[in-house]
Protein backbone atom coordinates (compact mmCIF):
# COMPACT_ATOMS: atom_id res chain seq x y z
CA UNK A 1 0.00 0.00 0.00
CA UNK A 2 0.99 3.30 -0.39
CA UNK A 3 1.72 5.58 2.43
CA UNK A 4 0.37 9.12 0.64
CA UNK A 5 -2.78 9.70 -0.82
CA UNK A 6 -1.10 12.68 -2.41
CA UNK A 7 0.23 10.50 -4.73
CA UNK A 8 -3.21 10.81 -6.28
CA UNK A 9 -3.28 14.30 -6.62
CA UNK A 10 0.26 14.35 -8.14
CA UNK A 11 -1.00 11.83 -10.99
CA UNK A 12 -3.25 14.99 -11.73
CA UNK A 13 -1.10 17.55 -11.99
CA UNK A 14 1.38 15.68 -13.87
CA UNK A 15 -1.21 15.37 -16.78
CA UNK A 16 -2.26 19.23 -16.43
CA UNK A 17 1.76 20.07 -16.77
CA UNK A 18 2.47 17.89 -19.87
CA UNK A 19 -0.48 19.11 -21.68
CA UNK A 20 1.13 21.35 -24.42
CA UNK A 21 -2.25 23.27 -24.89
CA UNK A 22 -1.88 24.51 -21.28
CA UNK A 23 1.78 24.32 -21.46
CA UNK A 24 3.66 25.25 -24.61
CA UNK A 25 6.05 27.80 -24.54
CA UNK A 26 4.81 29.90 -27.50
CA UNK A 27 1.31 29.05 -27.94
CA UNK A 28 0.38 27.47 -24.06
CA UNK A 29 -2.72 28.68 -22.57
CA UNK A 30 -0.90 29.51 -19.14
CA UNK A 31 2.31 31.02 -21.27
CA UNK A 32 2.21 34.48 -19.44
CA UNK A 33 3.03 32.88 -15.87
CA UNK A 34 6.41 34.44 -14.86
CA UNK A 35 7.20 33.74 -10.85
CA UNK A 36 8.34 37.18 -10.03
CA UNK A 37 9.59 38.84 -12.87
CA UNK A 38 11.47 35.83 -14.14
CA UNK A 39 10.91 34.35 -17.52
CA UNK A 40 7.62 32.61 -17.75
CA UNK A 41 7.64 28.47 -16.65
CA UNK A 42 4.24 27.23 -18.16
CA UNK A 43 4.85 23.75 -16.20
CA UNK A 44 5.84 25.33 -12.95
CA UNK A 45 2.32 27.46 -13.25
CA UNK A 46 0.50 24.75 -11.72
CA UNK A 47 0.44 23.84 -8.18
CA UNK A 48 -0.20 21.33 -5.66
CA UNK A 49 -1.06 21.93 -2.90
CA UNK A 50 -1.67 26.18 -3.51
CA UNK A 51 0.26 28.91 -5.00
CA UNK A 52 3.13 31.07 -3.49
CA UNK A 53 2.99 34.69 -2.55
CA UNK A 54 2.71 36.87 -4.69
CA UNK A 55 1.26 34.94 -7.86
CA UNK A 56 1.69 35.68 -10.81
CA UNK A 57 -1.49 35.27 -13.03
CA UNK A 58 -2.79 32.70 -14.95
CA UNK A 59 -2.17 29.88 -12.63
CA UNK A 60 -3.86 26.70 -11.63
CA UNK A 61 -4.12 25.22 -8.12
CA UNK A 62 -5.40 21.81 -6.95
CA UNK A 63 -6.34 20.70 -3.44
CA UNK A 64 -7.58 17.39 -1.94
CA UNK A 65 -10.31 18.07 0.10
CA UNK A 66 -11.47 14.68 1.23
CA UNK A 67 -10.38 10.70 0.57
CA UNK A 68 -11.84 7.80 1.85
CA UNK A 69 -12.75 4.54 0.60
CA UNK A 70 -14.22 3.86 -2.53
CA UNK A 71 -15.92 0.71 -1.40
CA UNK A 72 -18.33 1.41 1.59
CA UNK A 73 -17.22 -2.74 2.21
CA UNK A 74 -13.72 -2.28 2.01
CA UNK A 75 -13.29 -3.95 5.53
CA UNK A 76 -9.76 -5.78 4.80
CA UNK A 77 -7.77 -3.13 2.29
CA UNK A 78 -9.71 -0.09 3.45
CA UNK A 79 -7.82 1.96 1.03
CA UNK A 80 -7.63 -0.56 -1.58
CA UNK A 81 -9.90 1.48 -3.78
CA UNK A 82 -9.59 5.20 -2.95
CA UNK A 83 -11.85 8.30 -3.52
CA UNK A 84 -11.14 11.60 -3.40
CA UNK A 85 -12.63 14.96 -3.61
CA UNK A 86 -10.64 17.48 -5.11
CA UNK A 87 -10.87 20.83 -5.88
CA UNK A 88 -9.02 22.51 -9.16
CA UNK A 89 -8.74 26.24 -9.32
CA UNK A 90 -7.86 28.23 -12.34
CA UNK A 91 -6.46 32.07 -11.11
CA UNK A 92 -6.02 34.72 -13.32
CA UNK A 93 -8.50 37.63 -15.80
CA UNK A 94 -11.09 36.62 -16.78
CA UNK A 95 -10.84 36.77 -20.09
CA UNK A 96 -7.68 34.17 -19.96
CA UNK A 97 -9.42 31.35 -17.48
CA UNK A 98 -12.42 30.27 -20.23
CA UNK A 99 -10.17 28.65 -22.43
CA UNK A 100 -8.19 26.92 -19.35
CA UNK A 101 -11.52 25.71 -17.91
CA UNK A 102 -12.34 24.20 -21.42
CA UNK A 103 -9.27 22.88 -21.69
CA UNK A 104 -8.82 21.35 -18.27
CA UNK A 105 -12.03 19.85 -18.51
CA UNK A 106 -11.42 18.06 -21.86
CA UNK A 107 -8.22 17.02 -20.72
CA UNK A 108 -8.84 15.05 -17.89
CA UNK A 109 -11.69 12.60 -18.49
CA UNK A 110 -9.50 11.34 -21.64
CA UNK A 111 -6.76 11.27 -19.57
CA UNK A 112 -8.41 9.12 -17.13
CA UNK A 113 -9.78 6.98 -19.63
CA UNK A 114 -7.00 6.25 -21.52
CA UNK A 115 -4.81 5.25 -18.55
CA UNK A 116 -2.69 8.17 -18.97
CA UNK A 117 -2.66 9.45 -15.42
CA UNK A 118 -2.34 5.67 -13.71
CA UNK A 119 1.54 5.57 -11.66
CA UNK A 120 3.73 3.02 -10.41
CA UNK A 121 1.16 3.35 -7.12
CA UNK A 122 -2.52 4.11 -8.81
CA UNK A 123 -4.64 2.81 -10.88
CA UNK A 124 -7.21 5.73 -12.24
CA UNK A 125 -10.70 3.84 -12.52
CA UNK A 126 -12.63 7.50 -12.45
CA UNK A 127 -12.91 10.77 -12.95
CA UNK A 128 -15.92 12.98 -12.75
CA UNK A 129 -15.03 16.43 -13.75
CA UNK A 130 -18.83 17.08 -14.89
CA UNK A 131 -19.67 19.70 -12.36
CA UNK A 132 -19.83 23.48 -12.30
CA UNK A 133 -16.92 25.85 -12.38
CA UNK A 134 -17.59 28.66 -9.31
CA UNK A 135 -16.15 32.29 -9.53
CA UNK A 136 -14.50 32.83 -5.83
CA UNK A 137 -13.90 36.12 -4.79
CA UNK A 138 -9.95 36.79 -4.43
CA UNK A 139 -8.56 39.10 -1.35
CA UNK A 140 -6.89 41.65 -2.07
CA UNK A 141 -3.42 40.17 -0.72
CA UNK A 142 -3.26 37.53 -3.16
CA UNK A 143 -3.17 40.16 -5.97
CA UNK A 144 -0.30 42.13 -7.61
CA UNK A 145 -0.90 45.16 -9.13
CA UNK A 146 -4.09 46.70 -10.31
CA UNK A 147 -4.92 43.08 -12.12
CA UNK A 148 -8.66 42.53 -11.31
CA UNK A 149 -8.18 38.92 -10.83
CA UNK A 150 -10.70 36.00 -10.51
CA UNK A 151 -10.58 32.55 -8.71
CA UNK A 152 -12.75 29.85 -10.25
CA UNK A 153 -13.13 26.64 -8.96
CA UNK A 154 -14.50 23.27 -9.08
CA UNK A 155 -14.72 20.37 -7.46
CA UNK A 156 -14.11 17.13 -9.11
CA UNK A 157 -13.70 13.01 -7.48
CA UNK A 158 -11.40 10.65 -8.92
CA UNK A 159 -11.39 7.18 -7.81
CA UNK A 160 -8.35 4.90 -8.09
CA UNK A 161 -7.52 1.40 -7.39
CA UNK A 162 -3.98 0.73 -5.02
CA UNK A 163 -1.85 -1.22 -6.86
CA UNK A 164 0.53 -2.28 -3.98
Amino acid sequence: MPNDYGGILSAVKSVLAGDTVLTDAATGLLNLYGPDGAAPSRANAIFYPSPPTPRAFPCVSLMDLVIGAAEPTQHDVPMGRARLAAQISVWGQSQDLRPIQSEIDALLETAARGGAMDTAAWQFDDIDTRGAWHTVPVPGEMVAGAQLIEQRSKTFFVVAANKG
